[in-house]
């Protein structure tokens, strides 16, 4: 586990730092209407996996249980999920883009590029539902750090928003050439044919049944992240909505880096769940979350110290958005430090109580998002809102996580 964790972090830091660099040069090379048209397309993209109805999180729960079943029937339900997953989406995606001014033939490429990294996608649930962590740490390799590589230097030498998704497809087709074949494809060898409509149908109310209730949880939680960014997309100018998303995007990497480093330990949280080992998911949820804090807490200080440098001499843009993006890293802050509490209370069915929970946040922050946009305030009230939404948040979810992991309420 050790090395999968050391990895993990490798991964992290040459990812998030190539994207780093990707990201700054597109903020100051592109003009603010064609970044603005990226931090669009980009937000569609982010946002098109809450289409999937809980099938992932249905999928990543239910593989675990199959574990003592026979491999056709694993394999079969995974095809099931794969093929749902990816129509659902991809039906959204493009009643989304239909509206997006880019070329057709940019649009295509994107819709090509989207459909096979789902693939590529899903096939990671599947090894990391399977604690077969290496196998998926070699996708994730080239998926997050050769990947991210490739499209800066495309992007470099072109100097176009087009680059970019040009570069991306064309690395996505070299994952599946390269690594898809090796790692996953054996999950994957049965042809459609091989599944019957009404077989498709029975795992599909399987995959459903188990992952609908975290799906709504979830997509709550999607809503609430990207509430902001929908109300200066709508409410304020496109320069606005430009200075928000780069400031935004750039401290949500410290919750991407988060996110990464907690992978392996939400799924070892959900096996001692399964296994009634209470001990060690009171450990596990503890060390986490101190190690995450003082993580985040050394990379906010950096950020914080380097970005008027960044500003000054790379982007030449933004001047003024020194604050809003310290009130940004305390809002990629707060969002990170609830995540072991909500892992617990998900894998223990404590839905009711995590609707109650975010139903209540959703109501608040969307409410206090439209006042400062109804009342003319800057973006740095827009963030000041969320950030004081997302720290009750977190609040109420460690109270409840206490409680039940107290009382041992687990109610599965």
């Amino acid at each position: 586990m050790k090395n999968i964790i050391i990895q993990n972090i490798f991964i992290s830091f040459f990812s998030k730092g190539i994207l780093f660099l990707t990201f700054i040069f597109l903020s100051r090379e592109l003009s603010v209407d064609k970044y603005s048209v990226y931090v669009y397309v980009s937000l569609i993209l982010n946002f098109l996996p809450f289409f999937q109805l809980g099938s992932s999180h249905g999928i990543s729960i239910l593989l675990p249980k199959l574990s003592l079943s026979n491999a056709k029937e694993k394999k079969e339900i995974f095809l099931s999920y794969s093929i749902i997953s990816i129509c659902l989406q991809f039906i959204v995606f493009i009643i989304f883009f239909l509206k997006v001014k880019l070329d057709n033939y940019i649009l295509l490429v994107i819709c090509v590029d989207f459909i096979l990294s789902k693939l590529i996608e899903n096939s990671q649930i599947y090894l990391n539902s399977h604690l077969i962590f290496q196998k998926a740490n070699n996708i994730k390799f080239f998926e997050q750090v050769f990947k991210p590589v490739f499209i800066f230097l495309f992007f470099y030498f072109y100097r176009s928003l087009e680059s970019v998704f040009y570069s991306k497809l064309f690395t996505t087709i070299m994952l599946l050439f390269l690594v898809f074949n090796k790692e996953v494809f054996k999950y994957l060898k049965y042809s459609l044919t091989t599944i019957s409509f009404s077989k498709l149908f029975l795992n599909g109310q399987l995959i459903y049944k188990t992952g609908f209730f975290v799906f709504i949880s979830w997509a709550f939680d999607l809503l609430f992240r990207s509430s902001d960014l929908w109300i200066v997309k709508h409410f304020y100018s496109n320069y606005d909505f430009a200075q928000y998303g780069f400031t935004s995007s750039l401290a949500m990497n410290l919750w991407l880096f988060a996110m990464s480093y907690f992978a392996p330990y939400s799924n070892l949280l959900y096996s001692y769940v399964a296994k009634g080992e209470y001990d060690n998911v009171r450990n596990i949820v503890k060390t986490t979350n101190r190690k995450i804090f003082v993580i985040i807490a050394i990379l906010i200080i950096f950020s914080l110290s380097f970005y008027p440098f960044l500003i000054n001499f790379f982007v030449k843009k933004y001047e003024d958005s020194y604050l809003l993006f310290g009130l940004m890293t305390i809002s990629a802050f707060a969002l990170t430090m609830n995540n072991m509490y909500i892992y617990y209370l998900v894998s223990t069915g404590k839905f009711k109580e995590i609707l109650k929970i975010q139903s209540l946040i959703v109501l608040l922050n969307f409410l206090l998002l439209l006042c400062c946009a109804k009342l003319n305030l800057s973006t740095k009230y827009v963030c000041c809102s969320t950030i004081l939404s997302l720290s009750l948040y977190y609040f109420i979810v460690r109270n409840r996580y206490y409680y039940f992991i107290n009382n041992l309420n687990v109610g599965i």
